[in-house]
C-alpha cells in the first residue's frame, strides 16, 4: 500500500508600481510583504471537497507513459485529521484507459501500438487536480512519500 500525504498553499507575488502577477488585486505601492495567499488547502473536511478538486483522469495520456495503475474516483483517497492520503493498491480492474473512446479502439502514442483501450489494470491509485488555474506564484506542499522500488509518486505543476 502506498500513501501520499499533502497539504498545499499557493501565494502570488505583487510587484511595486502597480505591476502584478497576482490574479486577485492591484496594488499601487510597494508591499513590504509581496506574497499574498490566494489558495490554501488543509484538508479539514472528512472527504475531498469537489468544489476545489476534481479527479484528474480525462486529459491524462497514461498509455503513453506505460502507467500500470487505473485512477479511481475516490476509492483510493482518504482524508484523516487534515491529511490527504492517496493509496496505491494491488487490485484488478477491467476498464477504459481513455474514458471517451470506445472499448475496442487501439491506442497509439508516437506511432507505437499501446494496446486496446479497454483492458486489465492490476493496480489502482488516484489523481486529483485543482479546479482553479494558478498561473504564477510560489507553491508549497508538505508531502510524505514511501521508499521502495517501482513507485513514482509526484506532485505536478502543469503549465498552460
Amino acid at each position: 500500500m502506498l500513501i501520499i500525504s499533502i497539504a498545499i498553499k499557493t501565494r502570488s507575488q505583487t510587484i511595486c508600481e502597480g505591476k502584478q502577477v497576482s490574479l486577485i488585486n492591484t496594488f499601487n505601492q510597494c508591499d513590504p510583504n509581496p506574497w499574498v495567499l490566494v489558495f490554501n488547502e488543509n484538508f479539514d473536511d472528512d472527504s475531498l471537497d469537489l468544489g476545489i478538486w476534481n479527479y484528474g483522469r480525462g486529459l491524462r495520456m497514461i498509455y503513453c507513459n506505460d502507467e500500470q495503475q487505473y485512477y479511481t474516483k475516490g476509492s483510493n483517497i482518504e482524508i484523516d485529521n487534515g491529511i490527504l492520503k492517496i493509496t496505491a493498491k494491488r487490485e484488478t480492474v477491467y476498464a477504459r484507459t481513455v474514458d471517451w473512446l470506445p472499448d475496442s479502439v487501439i491506442l497509439y502514442c508516437n506511432g507505437s501500438n499501446k494496446g486496446q483501450n479497454k483492458r486489465y489494470f492490476y493496480y489502482t491509485s488516484a489523481n486529483i487536480e485543482t479546479n482553479r488555474k494558478l498561473h504564477f506564484g510560489k507553491f508549497e506542499a508538505r508531502i510524505k512519500i514511501p521508499k521502495g522500488w517501482g513507485f513514482w509518486p509526484a506532485f505536478w505543476l502543469y503549465g498552460g
